[in-house]
């Protein structure tokens, strides 16, 4: 039975309805189901086929942009297991999508001479679209969660051609295992927040025009690579929001393992934030949910005001060994609320 991600982000067939992109994560290509707007759905054979390869297993997430200006959505897939490869499908805005090759656009790393298709790397986390460099085109930034220094910024021409930014660089030993792309210092574009896996933080400041600079949490900013926070932790899942309804974008960063606490930073509206350590025993059982993910083993997390009282919870969605709600916390109050039985 194939593990499989689903997406009901978008209508691709022009019937005002939402469709469905399920994510293949075992064997077989993805698939697109086509709703009627009544939530029947008809799969549509083929979909996404990439004809280079027989099978396209081990799709970790699917990220949807209009690769080409032409104002209909597109899909890159991104791929987990080394060997396997990324791959991206034009769509025509009625349900149709074309293979688009991905092989030629290359990236010298360590290692050997690797392709945008196989970047980036053996481990692949996501991907995230944005416009980076304010052109009006959709580039992509890839997580890797793997390969050290191996994350990597590619820009759109506009026409699904994408070309690495060498001057976005990770140290060496950086690991990115989660990232958002937001608006941190309200100016109009988008920033980067990545948490490195058994290392620290880092908060790009984008001037506009895709040229980053770091900065700490204490508002320093500097050309060369500082961290945003100095705690070295085995980081896993980073949520923005704005937490405490003051206008300014807030960061909650969980970890793995149950190793250490999952911290709040919280932005102070002037370009510095302060950091909030959260833990919380929501079942009695001696353990850390909020911090560790049930069986202490790590949990994704979204932002929702699931009371719609007007302020902003943390919901824990997933944990490695327990796939259901485990619980929640108000983060202006700290009040930590059980899942209902």
């Amino acid at each position: 039975m194939p593990l499989v991600d689903v997406y009901a982000d978008v209508d691709f067939s022009s019937l005002l309805a939402q469709d469905l992109i399920v994510c293949t994560y075992s064997a077989g290509s993805n698939k697109l189901l086509l709703n009627d707007g009544t939530g029947d759905f008809t799969l549509v054979e083929g979909a996404f086929d990439d004809p280079t390869v027989e099978n396209h297993p081990f799709t970790i997430t699917a990220t949807l942009l209009d690769a080409n200006g032409d104002g209909h959505i597109d899909v890159f897939f991104t791929n987990w297991i080394y060997g396997t490869k990324n791959s991206l499908f034009l769509g025509d805005g009625e349900g149709n999508f074309e293979y688009k090759p991905l092989e030629n656009y290359a990236l010298e790393r360590q290692g050997g001479n690797q392709a945008m298709a196989y970047l980036p790397g053996s481990a692949r986390v996501g991907t995230l679209a944005a416009d980076f460099n304010g052109d009006g085109h959709t580039d992509l930034y890839f997580i890797d969660g793997q390969n050290d220094g191996a994350s990597a910024l590619w820009l759109n021409n506009g026409t699904g051609s994408f070309t690495k930014k060498d001057d976005l660089v990770q140290r060496p030993e950086e690991k990115a295992f989660s990232a958002v792309a937001v608006d941190v210092d309200s100016d109009g574009d988008m920033d980067l927040f990545i948490a490195h896996y058994d290392s620290t933080c880092v908060l790009y400041i984008n001037d506009g025009s895709g040229h980053f600079t770091y900065q700490t949490k204490d508002g320093t900013t500097s050309e060369t690579p500082v961290d945003f926070h100095s705690t070295v932790r085995k980081w896993n899942d980073i949520v923005a929001a704005d937490f405490d309804g003051d206008g300014s974008m807030d960061f909650f960063v969980s970890t793995l393992y149950g190793r250490d606490p999952s911290i709040l930073f919280m932005n102070n509206g002037d370009g510095t934030f302060h950091a909030r350590n959260i833990t919380a025993d929501i079942d009695s059982h001696s353990a850390n949910d909020i911090s560790q993910g049930l069986f202490n083993y790590g949990s994704m997390y979204v932002a929702v005001d699931i009371d719609q009282d007007g302020d902003g919870k943390v919901l824990s969605l997933f944990s490695i060994l327990e796939p259901f709600i485990v619980g929640m916390t108000d983060t202006r109050t700290h009040t930590h609320v059980p899942p209902h039985s």
